[in-house]
């Protein structure tokens, strides 16, 4: 798969995000920030996009981030983070989550 389409930017940001978190997570607060960074970049590229029905993009960046805050127990940047978050274009994309109506229990499938 070629590493420089729009869906692998989004695979490769949502990777990111993860490592950040797994390094919040793992008290490794030095590793933090240059994945986050990277998924920023990787964001202003891409947009508010959905490959995979990830929802990647410069929202959810965002939301990631305050997260990450969270879980390094930085509350005070998690609540300014929030403050600057305007979540309705990742809103938008949940309607692509959902490509149809849910099937009814009762009908075989």
């Amino acid at each position: 798969m070629p590493t420089t389409t729009d869906t692998t930017e989004q695979l490769d940001g949502m990777l990111a995000l993860s490592r950040s978190l797994v390094a919040a997570t793992d008290k490794r607060l030095a590793d933090v920030d240059t994945p986050l960074e990277y998924a920023d970049e990787l964001a202003a590229r891409t947009g508010e996009s959905n490959a995979y029905w990830l929802g990647f993009g410069p929202t959810n960046v965002g939301m990631w981030r305050m997260g990450v805050a969270l879980e390094a127990r930085d509350f005070a940047k998690a609540v300014s983070i929030a403050e600057t978050l305007q979540p309705h274009p990742a809103s938008d994309l949940l309607g692509q989550l959902r490509p149809g109506p849910s099937p009814d229990p009762g009908t075989p499938g």
